[in-house]
């Protein structure tokens, strides 16, 4: 009976061990975050807090995904390495604390996702031995922002387009437009973040932004959804970004695109324009197509096919960077026009040219009246001129007479005065 009692006693001495250490296996940390979702551009805070258990010193390691997280701040004795946040502590009493609370490490959101936190660390007793505590991670839901403003008013319920699209740096290419959807951009290494503001049409379609935030260096994509109000349209918006530190071997852009057999419109520009339609004659069958890139060194994709069909062609035009990374893409419609089209063309090209041509002869026509009238014009002044200067020769001329007759009037009564006084005398 004593010996039962002794075994009884060793299995209980050895279960109540063994579940000491299972319960101490078990211990974990606690991840408590001031808000479990978070809007891109939102911060965010976590504070790690540990088990019941004497710790003398310990170190965390926090590990987090850079694409769309960015550390903002943490608390004294943290550092940053990467993609990984060191934490370092010590009892300065070395006797040791249980229920430590260590906060706030701040994250600001950069793109819409599931962002995991991964904490893990090692920890030690007063007397140095290790306390195993379990690891833990935590996920926060990260949203773009999405635009619902349930504003009233006459707007078409089925419209998916976008109004205005604005990035938070200058470059995009080609300038927006609603029907244009695809867009690129190049940054340096200075720029860590790219903000996308994108406005529907209608104010009560929805609006979601994936791929925006923090620009990793090579190609990120950010593409925008736009959902039409009543759910029955979509369309979706793309921007390739490219982050590089050579911009000039990022360069994708060409530097003259044109087509022999006709002209380009809208005029071709590298920046504003990566759509062109062009209108070929009906009996036109093949085109002469000349697409050279700014840099040398880029490589020009040409798709299209070699002859072209009535009505609309598709041209793709492909640039590849020197980088081997960036690219960019260009159209070309070409229209080949029916007979009737034709027809319709060379009338209107026809009335052109006799508008033109009434207008050249009123032009002329209009240049010899002024000319004739500036001769005669001219012939009368000349007319004029000689009048008037017959008329003043002949006033000079009365002028002269008079005074001759004056001069002789005096020296007449100068003599006769003369006279009467010998007489006298």
């Amino acid at each position: 009976m004593i010996k039962s009692k002794k075994i009884i006693i060793i299995l209980t001495v050895v279960l109540c061990l063994v579940s000491q250490k299972s319960f101490a296996q078990n211990d974990s940390l606690q991840i408590i975050a001031d808000k479990n979702e978070l809007i891109v551009g939102e911060e965010g805070s976590l504070t790690i807090k540990l088990p019941n258990t004497n710790i003398a010193s310990f170190t965390l390691e926090i590990y987090y995904n850079h694409d769309n997280l960015d550390y903002v701040s943490g608390p004294e004795n943290s550092n940053e390495i990467e993609n990984r946040i060191i934490y370092t502590w010590t009892d300065s009493q070395a006797k040791g604390k249980s229920n430590i609370e260590v906060k706030p490490f701040t994250f600001r959101a950069l793109a819409g996702s599931l962002a995991q936190i991964n904490v893990i660390g090692e920890f030690y007793d007063k007397d140095g031995n290790e306390v195993k505590i379990e690891p833990q991670n935590f996920t926060w839901h990260i949203s773009e922002e999405v635009q619902t403003q349930n504003v009233e008013g006459n707007f078409d319920k089925s419209s998916a387009n976008l109004d205005i699209l604005r990035l938070s740096h200058e470059g995009i290419s080609p300038q927006f437009e609603t029907n244009v959807t695809e867009y690129y951009i190049t940054l340096d290494t200075s720029v860590d973040t790219l903000d996308v503001e994108a406005i529907p049409e209608n104010p009560n379609a929805k609006v979601e932004i994936s791929g925006s935030g923090k620009m990793i260096l090579g190609k990120n994509t950010i593409t925008i959804k736009v959902t039409s109000e009543d759910g029955t349209q979509s369309k979706t918006y793309i921007i390739y970004v490219t982050k590089t530190d050579n911009i000039e071997k990022a360069n994708a852009n060409l530097e003259t695109l044109a087509i022999r057999q006709g002209t380009l419109n809208p005029e071709f520009s590298d920046s504003q324009f990566t759509e062109y339609r062009v209108e070929i004659d009906n009996n036109i069958e093949n085109i002469d197509l000349l697409a050279i890139p700014q840099n040398q060194n880029a490589k020009v994709e040409i798709k299209k096919d070699d002859v072209m069909k009535i009505g609309d062609n598709k041209i793709y035009i492909n640039v590849t960077a020197e980088d081997g990374i960036t690219n960019k893409k260009y159209q070309v419609t070409v229209h080949r026009r029916t007979e009737e089209e034709q027809k319709q063309y060379e009338k209107e090209q026809e009335e052109q040219r006799i508008i033109a041509e009434r207008l050249l002869a009123t032009v002329n026509n209009d240049t010899n009246n002024i000319s004739g009238k500036n001769i005669e014009l001219n012939q009368q002044n000349a007319v004029d001129e000689v009048i008037e200067e017959t008329e003043k020769k002949e006033r000079n001329n009365g002028i002269i007479i008079i005074a001759f007759i004056l001069v002789g009037l005096i020296i007449f009564v100068i003599i006769k005065n003369r006279d009467k006084i010998r007489k006298k005398t």
